[in-house]
């Protein structure tokens, strides 16, 4: 039987040294990369990459990873799994969601499933699945969703902007839709948003800085 081929993705080194670690116990499956910073993903039946929260260069990769063809399917790795946010991943293309929670067997399984082009979702206890704000979720497309994850991050708009390689002026375009769209006044009441239903992790520090 051929080997499951997996890239793992991440901005800590810890996180995907400890997948690797995990992975490594379970036969069938070949370790294509482990990807820490920006570089260039090399063809493989799943990536498995972490969530909004972490390094900018991840959000770019994850939209160009769903159009790569040699990529079979993009996984989310997230603190926070809700019903919307593995309604709003099937939407954009991602191959699944998968709580930080999961032991080695489960993940082992979900990644052989997700590279036989099934879409695999994991719950951990303590996700709040019934948080009604969360069901807003699904009414954002994949770009707006990228521009709260960083603001959850605590970029600014300039940030953002050379980032998403748009202009100023259609991030704050965007910023004010997305504000409309989850109900919330400022950018702290964004980033907060975000954290509680999975779409981005917070810098507490930046986000205190602009209070």
């Amino acid at each position: 039987m051929q080997s499951v081929r997996v890239t793992l993705a991440n901005d800590v080194e810890l996180v995907v040294r400890g997948l690797e670690s995990m992975l490594s116990d379970h036969p069938g499956f070949e370790l294509t990369q482990v990807l820490i910073g920006e570089t260039q993903v090399l063809p493989t039946d799943v990536l498995l990459i972490d969530t909004f929260g972490g390094s900018a260069d991840l959000l770019p990769r994850m939209r160009s990873a769903i159009e790569n063809p040699d990529i079979g399917s993009v996984v989310l790795y997230s603190f926070t799994v809700t019903e919307p946010l593995l309604d709003w991943a099937k939407s954009v293309g991602l191959g699944g969601v998968i709580s930080k929670s999961v032991h080695g067997e489960a993940l082992a399984e979900l990644l052989l499933l997700a590279s036989q082009g099934r879409f695999v979702r994991e719950h951990c206890p303590d996700d709040r699945n019934n948080d009604a704000s969360a069901a807003l979720v699904r009414d954002l497309s994949f770009r707006e969703a990228e521009v709260l994850a960083l603001m959850a991050a605590g970029h600014t708009n300039s940030e953002i902007a050379e980032t998403l390689y748009l202009s100023v002026e259609t991030v704050k375009t965007y910023v004010s839709r997305v504000f409309s769209k989850i109900d919330v006044r400022n950018r702290t009441e964004a980033a907060l948003w975000a954290a509680r239903v999975g779409l981005g992790q917070l810098d507490d520090q930046k986000i205190l800085d602009r209070i």
